[in-house]
């Protein structure tokens, strides 16, 4: 086993690192101090500010305060004005509502006046056209009978014509001799406005007689009493058919015509 050899360190070297390390003790000391110097500059410079502020503080609350107490009285004065612009007018509006209210009352009754002289003059002018209205009528009514003779009892008038309907039933060439007596002809029905009106004055259902007919040997001539020929005709469906060879008279079924034989029995229709 080897020896460990002591090694021998020189006592001016261990002199010097005793100095070196208390120089080093030193400085940090100095460190420190310069360190803790600034610290107490920063809390005289911070308490300094709140002093300030605790100084302006009351300042700024009187401005503010003067501030305040101004636009409250420029508020103030604003409404007063307002309020008394504003009676102003609420009085002129009462004087003027006043003032029209009388006028509407002196223009309604001046209206009333006038609507009612209107009336009267209005029912007048309409009494006046009623009385010529009335004569009017009298002079048509007298102009009617000297050109359309009044009607007989038991007759029916349609337009200028009288028109009997029979209530007993005859052959054709009784009927026709009938209505010869009563100074009047078989109905002979020329055109389509005679022919509605005639329809208009049906009471029943039932054939009548009319002024028309033709020769047997002639079956496709239909002539009326007077003798012009048929023109107009309102035949009904299939009609006339001739119906074995003896049908040779016509009637009315209350609208629609037929032919018949001049022999049956049917009511008839009589016309002045």
């Amino acid at each position: 086993m080897k020896n460990k050899e002591k090694r021998n360190i020189p006592e001016d070297y261990m002199d010097d690192m005793y100095v070196n390390i208390e120089d080093l003790h030193n400085q940090a000391k100095l460190s420190v101090g310069e360190d803790e110097e600034p610290t107490t500059k920063k809390g005289s410079t911070s308490k300094n500010i709140k002093a300030r502020i605790i100084l302006a503080a009351p300042i700024l609350l009187i401005i503010l305060f003067l501030i305040l107490a101004a636009v409250t009285s420029l508020l103030l004065k604003y409404y007063l004005a307002m309020s008394e612009e504003m009676s102003h007018l609420k009085n002129q509006e009462i004087v003027l509502l006043k003032n029209g209210l009388s006028d509407l009352k002196n223009t309604t009754n001046d209206q009333k006046r006038m609507a009612l002289k209107n009336v009267n003059t209005f029912k007048k002018d309409l009494d006046d056209v009623k009385q010529q209205f009335l004569q009017s009528i009298k002079a048509i009514n007298k102009t009617l009978e000297s050109i359309c003779p009044r009607c007989p009892d038991s007759w029916y008038t349609s337009g200028c014509s009288c028109y009997y309907f029979s209530e007993e039933e005859l052959s054709w060439d009784e009927a026709r001799d009938k209505c010869t007596n009563m100074n009047s002809n078989l109905v002979m029905i020329k055109n389509k406005t005679e022919s509605d009106n005639l329809n208009k004055l049906f009471k029943i259902k039932k054939g009548y007689w009319i002024g028309l007919r033709r020769k047997p040997e002639e079956v496709q001539s239909w002539k009326w009493l007077d003798g012009t020929r048929a023109s107009f005709t309102n035949w009904g469906n299939n009609q006339p058919d001739n119906y074995k060879n003896q049908e040779h008279c016509g009637e009315t079924m209350s609208g629609p015509w037929n032919d018949r034989s001049c022999r049956d029995k049917l009511l008839y229709i009589c016309k002045t």
